[in-house]
């Protein structure tokens, strides 16, 4: 006995039927995806993010030192910077009539960068100043007193410098512009993500910010005007 053909049996059924049976049956993997499935697409999207912000985040940084971090805080008074080649802080020097150096890094004798930059500031008649301190280590009232000290006795214009001028750079500025009476957001300004400054996840460079509210906090009195004459 010969089969009949499969049209045969679907004449036999209802309208509905025959078309499930012509369609086959229905597989939902295809249109619903699944919880390993969403949770994987969540992971790449997260990833891309993260390598968005990540690339976002170096383009900015090596931005900032494509210069060497170099910013003038008040014209004509202060500047800050990272550790810059010689030929360098020869051209800043003469370009801003610079005065004095205060090296945040410490005396470093021996050590090409110290040597080289003390005796381009010793040739072109600029005071050097040395005051040693980390980005990762708060400092005390007492230290930052001695710092504010020297910023008020350097002759003017200065520059600012420590390795990358984004830490401890920003501290000393922050605290310039807080004896000279610049508005909070000014001082603030000066520890930011502006400057590279980015106390935050495995840097310890909070230390800087909570230095600087140590000595707001200390400071009750009117403050101290730092000397803003340029032949000071």
């Amino acid at each position: 006995m010969l089969a009949a053909p499969p049209s045969t049996f679907v004449a036999c059924l209802s309208p509905d039927a025959a078309q499930n049976a012509l369609m086959g049956p229905y597989d939902d993997s295809v249109t619903t995806p699944k919880p390993f499935a969403l949770g994987w697409r969540l992971l790449r999207i997260c990833g891309w993010t993260l390598l968005a912000i990540v690339g976002v985040a170096l383009s900015f940084y090596g931005f900032l030192h494509s210069n060497h971090n170099q910013h003038e805080i008040v014209p004509g008074l202060l500047y800050r910077s990272a550790q810059l080649p010689a030929g360098e802080f020869v051209r800043l020097a003469k370009q801003t009539g610079l005065r004095t150096v205060i090296n945040l890094r410490g005396e470093n004798v021996g050590r090409d960068w110290y040597d080289a930059q003390f005796r381009s500031a010793r040739e072109l008649g600029i005071s050097f100043l040395n005051y040693r301190m980390s980005a990762s280590r708060e400092l005390t009232v007492e230290q930052m007193t001695e710092l504010a000290q020297m910023l008020r006795d350097a002759p003017k214009p200065v520059l600012i410098h420590c390795g990358s001028g984004s830490d401890r750079s920003g501290l000393a500025c922050a605290l310039f512009l807080l004896e000279a009476g610049h508005p909070p957001e000014a001082v603030a300004h000066q520890l930011s993500l502006r400057f590279g400054h980015f106390p935050y996840l495995w840097s310890r460079s909070w230390a800087m910010d909570n230095s600087l509210k140590a000595y707001q906090e200390s400071q009750r009195l009117p403050v101290r005007k730092v000397a803003v004459l340029v032949g000071n």
